[in-house]
């Protein structure tokens, strides 16, 4: 990059690429410290609603939330909608992600009435775009996650049985599979007659989770031994 002299794009997705790889490796601080870094030269050179830059602030949204730092996520992802609506448009896929990890983040929190809406605009914006169908998986298991936590078990069902439907799509990694089939798994566990299977998928999930997820892994583990004890 240096030998290429004074040229600032490459120098900002230098930095992304930096903290992408900090974030893969689960060295969440410095990730960050990175993705900073692009997105305040970004928004320096070329403006906070360039392309680049609205790249960086959506990686950032990413990386906190990766990180288990819940409130910053739902914070930026919040501060960062109305930039993309001006930049880009209110239907634009990339705010379908900002929605989507304010979802998420909201879940995390236990505010399940606050993410249902925040998913269910998510999964519009993405529908109404044609987006790949791994964003579709995303948000049904998000809003069935939701579903869940408000205790609408039965929409639960039908929106995670939607997602499982979709993830029969071969280009999908097995521990992206695993969250939709554990939470379907929850769901079923107090139907009558669903237990057997509840606790198949919950099997099924925790050999696709390997060892990708280890926190995933540790809630499967200890649901699968509090049902099985029950049985």
């Amino acid at each position: 990059v240096e030998r290429l002299g004074d040229n600032p794009r490459l120098h900002v997705w230098l930095a992304v690429t930096e903290g992408l790889i900090l974030q893969s490796e689960h060295s969440y601080r410095p990730a960050l410290e990175s993705l900073e870094r692009a997105r305040e030269l970004s928004e320096r050179t070329f403006g906070v609603a360039h392309f680049d830059s609205l790249v960086c602030n959506n990686d950032i949204v990413v990386c906190l939330y990766e990180a288990g730092l819940l409130d910053r996520t739902l914070e930026r992802a919040r501060s960062q909608r109305p930039v993309v609506d001006k930049a880009l448009g209110e239907h634009h896929p990339m705010m379908g992600v900002l929605f989507y990890y304010e979802g998420e983040s909201l879940n995390g929190l236990g505010r399940y009435a606050e993410a249902e809406p925040a998913f269910r605009q998510a999964l519009a914006i993405w529908r109404d775009a044609g987006s790949d169908g791994r964003f579709l998986t995303y948000g049904l298991t998000g809003l069935g996650k939701a579903l869940l936590g408000e205790g609408r078990v039965h929409d639960a069902i039908a929106v995670l049985e939607d997602a499982a439907t979709l993830q029969t799509r071969p280009d999908l990694e097995t521990h992206e599979i695993a969250e939709t089939h554990f939470t379907l798994a929850r769901a079923l566990s107090s139907q009558p007659g669903a237990r057997s299977r509840s606790i198949r998928l919950a099997k099924q999930a925790r050999v696709e989770t390997g060892d990708n997820d280890p926190k995933q892994a540790s809630e499967i583990d200890a649901w699968l031994a509090a049902a099985l004890a029950r049985r």
